[in-house]
This record gives C-alpha cells, sequence and structure tokens, in this order.
C-alpha cells in the first residue's frame, strides 16, 4: 500500500516541482529573435516563432534594428495587411503569467475598421492603438490560464496596418497568484525616439528598403536599419555576368556540346527535345537581366517554356513557370528578373529568389519541330538607366510592395507615408486599393487608386514640370477603368478635371470596334498610346514642399506614375520621359510576342488577266479561315462561288481576293441568285468582308498572333498589295423558296484596277430543316457595357445587345 502511494504521488510531486521551475525561467525559447531560417511555405522566417499571413500584402522578415542580439522580428504591411507572429504552447500549467516585450515601429498608419498594432495572449485579443513612428517601447502584460492540459497561443503580437512593426526581447515567465491581472497591456515610455543620427548633406543616399535619406558613412539606415552597402548603388560586380558558354564544358544534362551556331566563342549547347536543366545553386542578386542566346532551325515558331526554382520551390506553385516563343533562326530570349513570380499569371505568387536560384530549365516539349541551339546565357545589370538620371528628377512607380518596380523609379506603395527623413511618400491619402494586373509592362502594370490625398515631396522653391499617368490598363480579368468625375490638385489648385459619362464611355470602349490588325502595325503604338493620356503640368512651389493631389472614386485616379523634375531642366526632364517611353515599348514587345502564320497556298501565278486587273480571286471552302498573307491554292483560283442550302436555312458564300498591287478600296457587290423556278433578291443576301483581329495564342495573351476573327457588315474594304482579303455573303434563302439551281454574280470593283465577276452557283433544296426541339446555344450571350448600373442608359443598352444577341443566336439555329 505504501509502495503504492508513493508511485502515484510521484507524478504531483514532478509536476509541482516543474510549475515551481516556470517562475524561474523566460518560456519563450527564442526572446531576441536570433534563430533565423531559411524562409518556409508560409512565409516564416524563425525558427521558433510561428503565425500567419491572414490577408492582404505583408510579410515576416528578419529585422536589422535589434534592442538586443543582432536580430528582431519584424512585420511589414502594405495593403490592407493582417499578420500575426506568435508562440504556442502545447500545454501550460494553470497560474498567472508575466510578458514582457519590447515594440517599435516606422511609418504604422491605420488600416480597415482603424486598426494598427495587436497583442494577444491565450484567446483574449488587445488593439494596442499604437501607430506612426516610435522607438523601442516596453509592453507589459500579466495573463492567467485557468485550464490545465490545453493548448495556449501567446504571446503573440499583429500588425492590421501598412508600415513597419518590430518586436524584439520577449519575456514570458509564471507568477504567484498575488501578481494582479493587467485589463489590457501596458505600453511605457519610449527608451529612444527614432532620429536621424547627423546632418543629411552632400552624397546622401536613400535607404533601398525603406526610402529614407542617410550619409554613407553610417553604414545601415537609422530608420529601418537595413545594410546601406545593400544598396543598388553599392553593386560593384561586373555588368555582365557569364553563367554558361558550352566552350570547355556545359552544367545542363540532356544536351551536347556542338560547334554550330555559337555566338560566344565556338560553341553551344543543342537538345533534341523535352528539357535540358542546370541543378545548382546559385546567387543571381544585383543583376537585372537574365539573357541566352537561341538559335532554332524550324521553319515556325518553337514553344519555349522556362522554368526557374529556388530554394523554398516545393512544387509548381513556388517555381517560376515562364512560356514564350522563339523565332525561326537567331534571337535573343531576354528574362526581367524583377518581375519574375512563383506561379502563373491567374495565380501568381511571390517573387523569385535572386540569391537562391537552384534550378534553370529550358523545355521544348516530347515533339518540338527542330532540335534547339542555346549558348552564351548571362546576368546583365542595366547600365543605361542611371545615365537619364538627373539632380532635381523624381520619378515615383505607384502599386503594391511587390509588384515590379520600373528601373529609375522610386516605388510608392500604401506603405510609404510621407516623413521627413525621406523627403516624399503619401499624404492624407484616401486609397480604395493597390493593385497590379501583371501586364503589360511594369510602370503602368501597378497603381494605386486614389479617393483623395496624394503625395508630398521637398523641393527647392521654384517652378516645377509634372507628369502624371491615372489611366490603367484593364484587370486581368477584365476590370475595365470608368468614372464619373476625376481632378489632380497641385499646391492647392486644380489643374486637371475629367468627365465621363456614358456616351464618352461607349466611345471610349469601343474605339477600336472597326479597326482592323496587320502585319505592318507596331501594337504598342497603335494600342498603348492611344489607352493612356497622360497628363502635364507646371506648378509653383513656394513653401518646400509639391503636393499634388487626386479626387475621384473608384478606379478614376489610377495612378500608375509620377515624374517630377525642375521647369529650367526641361530638355534633360523630355529627354528622360522619352526614355521611359522605351522602356515600356522594351518591356512590352519582350514580354508580349507577335507570331506570324506560315502562309498557306501557292506562290502566286497570275494570268495575263490577273495582272492586268491587279489581283487573283479565288475560293476556299469556308470551314477554313482564309489568313492575310494566304494565297491561292492548286485548283482554288478563278473558281465560281458555290454553295448549297434548305428553304429557310442561312448560308455563307466566300470569295477571296489576292492584290498583286495596292488596289485602294475594293468594293463588292452580288445581283439577285435566278433560277426557272424563281429567284432570291440581292436584299436578302448580307454582305461583308472578314476582319483581321490581334488574338491571343496562349491563355495568358503573352503571346498573340493576328487571324481573320470578325465579319464586319460592309461591303467595301481596303486592299493593300500582297493582302489578301476575304468576302462574306450570307444567302437568306426565304422559307417559301422553290427548290433548284440559281446563279448569279458577284461584281468586284477596285479603286485602283479592273472590274470582274464571278459567277455564283447556288442549289436550294425543298424542304426545310426540322427545328430544334431542345435550347442549345453558347454559355452566354450578353454583352453587357461596364458603366455604372444605376445609370438607366446602361440598362437599356445591355437589354437591347442581350435582344440582338438572342435574336442573332436564333437566326443561326
Amino acid at each position: 500500500m505504501t509502495n503504492c502511494l508513493r508511485f502515484r504521488m510521484l507524478p504531483a510531486f514532478a509536476f509541482l516541482l516543474f510549475a515551481a521551475r516556470l517562475g524561474a525561467q523566460n518560456l519563450i525559447a527564442d526572446p531576441s529573435f536570433e534563430e533565423t531560417k531559411q524562409r518556409d511555405q508560409f512565409g516564416l522566417v524563425f525558427a521558433k516563432w510561428g503565425g500567419w499571413k491572414y490577408e492582404g500584402d505583408c510579410d515576416f522578415q528578419v529585422g536589422r534594428v535589434a534592442r538586443s542580439g543582432k536580430t528582431s522580428c519584424l512585420l511589414y504591411g502594405v495593403t490592407e495587411p493582417k499578420i500575426r507572429v506568435s508562440v504556442t504552447h502545447p500545454s501550460l500549467p494553470p497560474g498567472r503569467y508575466r510578458i514582457t516585450a519590447y515594440i517599435r515601429g516606422l511609418d504604422i498608419g491605420v488600416g480597415k475598421w482603424n486598426q494598427d498594432t495587436e497583442f494577444a495572449f491565450n484567446g483574449k485579443y488587445y488593439p494596442l492603438r499604437k501607430n506612426g513612428t516610435f522607438g523601442w517601447t516596453k509592453l507589459a502584460y500579466v495573463g492567467e490560464v485557468t485550464e490545465a492540459g490545453k493548448e495556449v497561443n501567446g504571446p503573440s503580437f499583429g500588425l492590421m496596418a501598412p508600415g513597419y512593426f518590430w518586436i524584439d526581447d520577449v519575456s514570458m515567465e509564471k507568477v504567484g497568484d498575488d501578481v494582479l491581472l493587467t485589463p489590457a497591456p501596458v505600453l511605457g515610455a519610449e527608451e529612444a525616439p527614432i532620429r536621424i543620427p547627423g546632418e543629411i548633406g552632400e552624397g546622401a543616399v536613400r535607404c533601398g528598403e525603406c526610402g529614407y535619406r542617410n550619409m554613407p558613412a553610417w553604414g545601415v539606415c537609422f530608420a529601418c536599419g537595413n545594410e546601406l552597402a545593400a544598396g543598388r548603388q553599392a553593386f560593384t560586380g561586373p555588368a555582365v555576368k557569364v553563367l554558361a558558354s558550352f566552350e570547355e564544358r556545359s552544367p545542363f544534362q540532356n544536351g551536347s556540346i556542338v560547334g554550330e551556331h555559337a555566338t560566344d566563342g565556338a560553341k553551344a549547347w543543342r537538345w533534341e527535345r523535352s528539357y535540358t536543366d542546370w541543378q545548382a545553386e546559385q546567387d543571381w542578386s544585383g543583376y537585372d537581366y537574365l539573357k541566352a542566346d537561341f538559335y532554332s532551325p524550324a521553319d515556325g515558331p518553337v514553344d519555349l517554356y522556362v522554368e526557374i526554382r529556388d530554394k523554398q520551390t516545393t512544387g509548381y506553385w513556388t517555381r517560376v513557370n515562364y512560356s514564350t516563343v522563339l523565332p525561326p533562326g537567331s534571337s535573343t530570349l531576354v528574362l526581367p528578373l524583377g518581375q519574375l513570380y512563383v506561379g502563373e499569371k491567374s495565380r501568381p505568387g511571390r517573387n523569385l529568389l535572386l540569391d537562391d536560384v537552384t534550378r534553370l530549365v529550358f523545355s521544348i516539349g516530347d515533339k518540338p519541330p527542330a532540335p534547339l541551339y542555346v549558348d552564351n546565357i548571362r546576368l546583365e545589370r542595366d547600365v543605361l538607366t542611371e545615365k537619364m538620371l538627373f539632380e532635381g528628377l523624381y520619378a515615383f512607380d505607384f502599386g503594391s510592395a511587390s509588384s515590379p518596380l520600373m528601373p529609375g523609379f522610386e516605388r510608392i506603395s500604401p506603405g510609404v507615408p510621407y516623413a521627413k527623413g525621406r523627403g516624399y511618400g503619401l499624404r492624407n491619402a484616401d486609397i480604395w486599393r493597390a493593385f497590379d494586373v501583371l501586364q503589360p509592362e511594369p510602370l503602368y502594370q501597378d497603381f494605386i487608386c486614389f479617393r483623395s490625398g496624394g503625395i508630398a515631396v521637398d523641393l527647392p522653391n521654384g517652378r516645377y514640370h509634372v507628369f502624371v499617368n491615372m489611366d490603367n490598363p484593364s484587370g486581368f480579368w477584365g476590370e475595365y477603368q470608368v468614372y464619373r468625375e476625376r481632378s489632380i490638385i497641385a499646391e492647392g489648385r486644380e489643374v486637371v478635371k475629367d468627365v465621363m459619362d456614358f456616351e464618352a464611355l461607349k466611345k471610349k470602349y469601343y474605339r477600336f470596334w472597326d479597326v482592323e490588325d496587320m502585319p505592318s502595325d507596331d501594337t504598342f503604338d497603335k494600342y498603348q498610346r492611344a489607352y493612356y493620356e497622360e497628363k502635364e503640368f507646371e506648378v509653383e512651389v513656394s513653401d518646400g514642399q509639391l503636393n499634388v493631389e487626386f479626387r475621384g472614386e473608384g478606379w478614376a485616379c489610377s495612378v500608375a506614375a509620377v515624374v517630377i523634375y525642375p521647369a529650367a531642366k526641361a530638355d534633360k526632364g523630355r529627354d528622360f520621359l522619352k526614355y521611359v517611353d522605351e522602356q515600356r515599348r522594351f518591356f512590352f514587345d519582350n514580354y508580349f510576342k507577335r507570331v506570324l502564320r506560315v502562309p498557306s497556298g501557292e506562290p502566286p501565278a497570275p494570268t495575263a488577266e490577273d495582272t492586268a486587273r491587279g489581283y487573283i480571286t479565288f475560293v476556299r471552302d469556308y470551314m477554313e479561315d482564309v489568313y492575310y498573307n494566304d494565297t491561292p491554292r492548286r485548283g482554288e483560283a478563278g473558281a465560281p462561288v458555290e454553295g448549297f442550302a434548305f428553304c429557310g436555312e442561312h448560308e455563307p458564300l466566300t470569295l477571296s481576293l489576292y492584290p498583286l498591287k495596292d488596289l485602294g478600296r475594293v468594293a463588292v457587290a452580288v445581283s439577285d441568285l435566278k433560277s426557272p423556278q424563281g429567284s432570291i433578291l440581292s436584299a436578302c443576301i448580307e454582305t461583308g468582308f472578314v476582319s483581321n483581329r490581334v488574338s491571343r495564342v496562349t491563355m495568358e495573351g503573352s503571346v498573340y498572333t493576328i487571324r481573320p476573327r470578325l465579319i464586319m457588315p460592309s461591303n467595301s474594304v481596303d486592299a493593300p498589295k500582297g493582302v489578301t482579303r476575304r468576302f462574306w455573303f450570307t444567302v437568306k434563302v426565304p422559307e417559301n423558296a422553290r427548290g433548284g439551281d440559281y446563279t448569279g454574280v458577284i461584281t468586284i470593283t477596285p479603286e485602283n484596277g479592273r472590274a470582274a465577276s464571278v459567277p455564283v452557283k447556288f442549289r436550294v433544296f425543298d424542304g426545310t430543316l426540322d427545328p430544334l426541339d431542345v435550347p442549345v446555344g453558347p454559355w452566354g450571350y450578353s454583352i453587357d457595357i461596364p458603366w455604372y448600373g444605376d445609370d438607366p442608359a446602361t440598362a437599356a443598352w445591355n437589354d437591347d445587345m442581350a435582344r440582338k444577341s438572342l435574336a442573332k443566336l436564333r437566326g443561326y439555329g
């Protein structure tokens, strides 16, 4: 009995001993956040601390400002963040626990529901109501655990607003029941405020992390602790770093070194099919572009898939997946490193970790049209942009903290409020949202939507030229920028005011409805230049600070870029803006690849009659497209136009024309179709031409082509030399037509050339087709306009379009 009693009492005694020891030790395993780790799939960077990124643009970082030790925890928030770092205890003995910690803040704003910073322990959450900029401040709290054997979460620290929030020197110890509970965390006084450690003079540099100005001699940023030597200005590596040249060996697998199509030396790398890869740890940081020279012996474009992995890659969604095409012959692949993200465009993830690259893959699929050659795989720095910058120039790229940054620009995200130490930032900004639509290029693809407020920039008094773009490129899922009114106010004076109503929106939205695309077009000039209406104005600064504000709702003020320079340096300013435009074109053309179709048909062999009139006519089955560069196949030239239909059926007839010279405007007319049994009047035949339009090849549109897409309701079209045109005639056979063989002619009248007639043969079968006995059609029929739903014009337009769409569908069965 005695032995049994001893056995039962032993666990209780051990528990009491454990509880007694709790009071003498810090229960936080890593109180000063010194045990860091590689960022995991949840973004966590500390081995002994957990946490969660709930929503918004936010991040866990290793803080370089430490109250003790070398590191601290940094929670970084940008757009509507909600992030917590915490410790979880599997169980704690019941009782009271004293928790202390030190917190520090830089430019912490106000988030959703007026939230900012937070402390939590054991299921109780306390808003700290601590924001702005402040030095290390002690937090103290006494809480209670009432249930044994239950998991306890905390202490936990949260950030729900834009800004930087540091935590360090966390302590948690068990105390006696005589220690009073605190109804909420108690914040002490700042140990020392965040101050500029000296004069900011000539030679000052901006911190690459927070943008605050520092003197290089300080070594680290006084505001955020980031090493100033880590900034771009301190990078001293070669402008070009060759990764693979294949002269002696190859780091790649699944291919062979060959002595042909080399661009650096005498040898290149060739692989026949599938993929070739290089697996090795690499550091690409400090460089702007990955470039590789390719040669393709194929007759047409070759699909190329590029995969890049880093140390955090675990599968498809955590690696870079980049698809493009290579033209026949020689070409250079250029990947802007700052724009590479893991995942894919429909679900983009974090940026590629340039200092932790582990694998590079090039793939051409299992059945490529030809083998592929690659040489001179290299990293390059942008050395041109720095030469375009000048004293007094301020260039700001607006967007999220993770969206790509245009070279030569400073980032403005919702987490960059105005601060004296920075010299610029957002002031009184009421932001609807920050957005990155992932295309078309890094400057205009991301933006901040302002309701009011704007940007403040410290400047010497004087006159300044201001350039603003607040037009957005529309969202990945088709979101379109509409507004009723928007304005820009500079130094308290309205300098821009735009208004839009339903008619103005309709004119803008449908401005390209009747515009064709041709191989001679420059896509950037045609669509990008027309899409944006940048604003430029001059303003006088008399108080040492320029304030530019925006007023609008929703998408109205989608501010993507602001450039400011002294009016006295107008020539340099215009040169910079021209350079920015060229850079936008480069990024656009580098990302969007146009692939033109290999033409079908035989080399043109015009007859004497064809040459005299200036064109060749030919007929091809209407189920097969005729492209702008197609020519007649054997047996197609000079053929009559033929077709057949039942009574009541709509049937197409098509006629194609290959111009041997510039014909100007070409018109066509179709006669009545006659037979001994009766006539089908020309009024029953709709005439149109097939319009060539830009059309995507890949799902996300980065590869596109020009293909025949729309039948335009017109009997005339321009016909330049060598551009094949197709006319489309829809014969609407009356239900009371008589069966039989009908004939007629199509007359072609070019502006510059001779007229000609092409015979038409059309057979009508007696009877009508059975009507459909089940509803059938496409997934949708509505063609809504993206205007405000409370405007009666919107409902009227959408209803009218829906009815016409349904009537068209019904008319075609």
